[in-house]
Parts: structure tokens; C-alpha cells; sequence
């Protein structure tokens, strides 16, 4: 279970940060039915649809939660990444 304050209150299996650039966690934030989270996150998926940002914004996945980062789905330590601030794929650039 992570510790992320409000975050933490609103998911246990990772913070809001991580769904910005993961359209799969996006949904199941948006899933929860919370209006202080959900709107934003349908804001954002407009504005990147409609620039098409798709791409782009990849870079701000966190490779603790994605998907096709294949060592994650390997060992489970690569979710501890995000303690020391390893998160997000920019902070690697």
C-alpha cells in the first residue's frame, strides 16, 4: 500500500501522478467516481487527444506502473523505484 496522503486516500495501488501519461490508470481513477479527480483527468485526455500528444506524453509515464515496461512485470522491486524519486521516465533524462 503506498502513502501518498490524499493520494493514498484515493487509490492504494498508486498515486495520481503515475496516471497522468497511462491512459489505463487514468480510466480506473476516473472509475472511482470522484469529481475532484475525475474532471481534470477528462480535461487532459481531451487536450492531449485533441493535439495529438499521444506520443509525447509517454515520457511522463512512471515505469513502476507501466504496462510495457517489461522488467516491472518481471520483479516487483522496480515499484519501490518511486521512494528514491525514480519515477517518472523524464526524471531518467
Amino acid at each position: 500500500m503506498l502513502d501518498g496522503g490524499l493520494e493514498g486516500a484515493i487509490t492504494a495501488e498508486f498515486l495520481i501522478q503515475a496516471a497522468i501519461g497511462d491512459k489505463g490508470l487514468m480510466n480506473q481513477l476516473s472509475d472511482l467516481g470522484n469529481p475532484w479527480v475525475g474532471l481534470p483527468l477528462k480535461l487532459w485526455n481531451k487536450l492531449t487527444a485533441k493535439y495529438h500528444l499521444k506520443e509525447a506524453i509517454k515520457v511522463l509515464r512512471w515505469c513502476a506502473f507501466d504496462p510495457d515496461f517489461m522488467p516491472k512485470n518481471l520483479d516487483a522491486r522496480f515499484k519501490g523505484w518511486n521512494t528514491p524519486g525514480l519515477t517518472a521516465y523524464w526524471t531518467f533524462l
